[in-house]
């Protein structure tokens, strides 16, 4: 057994197995300031504890610090096994994470070998999970009107049936200080999607490339004889006496063909323009 230090103070004690330090330990090296090898099957190589009974400390427990500014090279470097390359390492850089990736470039980077599916990133709800529950992803930004951070939009992907494990997707944006859903993917492939622009475009198509084939098509291959319809549109206002159901347009200067419903007589109105 050996003892270093002041008791009161900094205090180092080697009972030939294990090193313990009470107060503080500061260590100058060129390289390999400490070097942990474990031969040991049970227990852990490093075990940092801390037991405080304050709550209102701010410091870390640990705490990797790179204290000069011309020195880029990583603040922490975890790998599971040091002789294979291609297991991914955790890297810490320059306010940035790797994983994967030695030089990351962004605030987190994932990089990974090729592979036929490759899972990156998991987002899991434990049990008890019930239905209605949702797991989001929330991006959050500073309004340049009033400065004040608010949610941008969101990705939440929705528990619709715990029991039979359906799920639905859904897609977030911010109009003025609202957060509202805008397009939701079900748990049966159907897509809603509600827009709140009043002058634009709900649904925009856009194939300026296209040589062959069509920017839209509606397809059924059911056998079922029961009536249903393809495409169905519907003006669900009764004040919008001037609405058009569908408008077929050449180009930008004629419309081929014009359907609207009359308010009055509710006949089916067809015009046709050159």
């Amino acid at each position: 057994r050996m003892s270093i230090g002041n008791p009161a103070t900094n205090f180092m004690t080697w009972d030939g197995t294990n090193l313990t330090i009470s107060g503080g330990l500061i260590m100058n090296a060129g390289t390999g300031v400490v070097t942990i090898n474990q031969t040991a099957t049970t227990g852990s190589s490093l075990a940092v504890v801390r037991n405080l009974a304050s709550a209102s400390t701010d410091s870390p427990v640990v705490s990797f610090i790179q204290d000069n500014a011309g020195d880029d090279q990583a603040v922490l470097h975890i790998r599971q096994d040091s002789s294979t390359a291609t297991v991914p390492a955790l890297y810490v850089e320059l306010g940035r994470v790797g994983i994967g990736a030695s030089a990351p470039a962004a605030l987190l980077h994932i990089s990974a070998t090729q592979a036929t599916n490759i899972s990156a990133l998991r987002l899991e709800e434990l049990s008890p999970a019930i239905t209605g529950d949702a797991i989001q992803i929330e991006f959050w930004g500073d309004g340049p009107g009033d400065a004040a951070i608010r949610e941008l939009a969101r990705i939440s992907a929705y528990n619709v049936q715990t029991s039979s494990h359906q799920g639905r997707l859904a897609f977030w944006t911010m109009l003025t200080t609202t957060l509202t859903e805008r397009w939701t993917l079900d748990e049966f492939g159907s897509i809603d999607q509600t827009c709140a622009d009043t002058t634009g475009i709900g649904y925009d198509l856009v194939a300026s490339s296209l040589t062959t084939g069509s920017i839209a098509r509606f397809y059924s291959n059911s056998a079922d004889a029961g009536a249903r319809n393809l495409v169905h549109i519907i003006n669900d206002n009764t004040l919008a006496v001037n609405a058009r159901c569908l408008v077929l347009q050449q180009d930008a200067a004629e419309q081929a063909l014009r359907i609207e419903v009359n308010a009055d007589t509710q006949a089916l109105v067809v015009a046709a323009t050159t």
